[in-house]
């Protein structure tokens, strides 16, 4: 539960008193920014690389069954080299770029049985990023994953996505056909992810883009999230878009979507305008294809100048 942060505070007040007196005191787990870079607790330097080679590898990919930890090992090799302090993944992926599926249930059937053998080396994985000192942001919706969410190609898929219902759809006039998990399934879901991976989550992210493929379930997501852990909360929309964290009480970070090509100039008053909107943090999180370019890093300094509190695509 939330509460657990301003507790963790206090706790880490008395305890630095006792210190103060020449004392010892054990500290929790979840006192924030206590234990290993890859262990939960509040993040103190946002720095990510999620995308390199013009968007050819794709980081948050890596928990993927496919990807072996010698693979594992080599993209994040390649974060650190780029002075990562945090690494992005999904804990679920059917179809958003490769590797891919990533999925810890038995025949990678949504929110059902539980593959042990699967379980243990995502967590051999978020092992080494502890290791390295890497905290975890946890992306638990994908897009391009229309049995974990949807995916449309439509002119008012807002419109669309407010106005449907579980199952199968259809819709009139350009013949799309859509799949979406049911709410129950993708809470039991989230559960799982809570359940087996929470110690070494430093932060959760609703979805990558979510407004584009369930611009509704974002909010009782975030809110049955809250309910679970003691971590932050961050949402992702479309390019220029950040209604969610706006509005939706339980979260707590926007990472912002910023479009491709911005100048540093750019991506400081863009990152102020958004932080005025939104009234929460924010994180530079998506503005260029390859996180270790000189362009990416000016562009992340830009963002980090306009008061973003970390950068997803690289900063020097």
């Amino acid at each position: 539960m939330k509460f657990k942060k301003t507790l963790s505070i206090l706790t880490l007040s008395v305890a630095l008193t006792f210190l103060n007196a020449g004392c010892f005191i054990s500290l929790p787990d979840w006192v924030p920014g206590i234990g290993g870079g890859g262990s939960g607790g509040d993040i103190k330097t946002h720095k990510a690389s999620f995308l390199f080679d013009g968007a050819g590898t794709r980081v948050m990919n890596y928990l993927a069954d496919s990807a072996d930890e010698g693979s594992f090992h080599h993209i994040v090799n390649r974060c650190k080299a780029n002075g990562d302090t945090v690494i992005y993944l999904y804990f679920s992926n059917q179809g958003d770029g490769s590797p891919n599926p990533t999925s810890f249930y038995v025949n990678n059937n949504f929110a059902g049985q539980i593959d042990g053998g699967k379980v243990d080396r995502m967590q051999k994985k978020l092992e080494i990023c502890r290791d390295k000192d890497l905290q975890i942001v946890a992306w638990l919706f994908a897009d391009d994953s229309s049995g974990i969410s949807r995916s449309l190609s439509d002119d008012n898929v807002n419109e669309y996505l407010e106005n449907t219902i579980d199952g199968v759809y259809t819709k009139s006039g350009n013949g799309i056909i859509t799949t979406r998990a049911s709410l129950d399934s993708q809470k039991k879901y989230v559960k799982d992810v809570v359940d087996l991976f929470d110690k070494y989550i430093a932060e959760y992210v609703v979805a990558l883009e979510g407004n584009e493929h369930m611009n509704s379930r974002i909010g009782p997501l975030a809110d049955y999230l809250n309910g679970l852990t003691d971590k932050k909360i961050g949402t992702h929309q479309t390019p220029g878009a950040y209604n969610h964290a706006r509005d939706i009480g339980s979260v707590d970070h926007h990472y912002h979507q910023y479009g491709w090509n911005k100048s540093p100039g750019a991506m400081k008053s863009t990152t102020q305008g958004v932080r005025g909107a939104v009234g929460k943090p924010v994180v530079a999180c998506e503005y260029n294809k390859s996180s270790d370019s000189g362009t990416a890093k000016a562009q992340g300094d830009g963002a980090m100048s306009g008061g973003a509190i970390g950068t997803g695509n690289g900063r020097n």
